[in-house]
């Protein structure tokens, strides 16, 4: 009798494991992972603006030193 019992508690939770991964599966696809990587896509695009701008203004620094070094040079008139 106990194992009568024992073997219908079990399908009974087979059964409802089943549809809780068939559940989480939807979950996962249709809201998890989407709004994840949308996340992480603006993440992305937030850092990659910021490592943007930060090279810009490296690059103004560097156009910046050579531009008086260069005035510097002309400054001799040596051609």
């Amino acid at each position: 009798m106990q194992k009568a019992e024992l073997k219908a508690a079990l399908e009974a939770d087979v059964e409802f494991y089943t549809q809780l991964k068939k559940l989480l599966t939807i979950y996962l696809n249709t809201i998890a992972i989407p709004a994840y990587k949308k996340q992480r896509t603006e993440a992305y695009v937030r850092a990659m603006g910021m490592m943007c701008r930060d090279e810009m203004i490296n690059a103004e620094g560097t156009l910046d030193c050579w531009s008086n070094f260069k005035n510097v040079i002309d400054g001799f008139r040596i051609k």
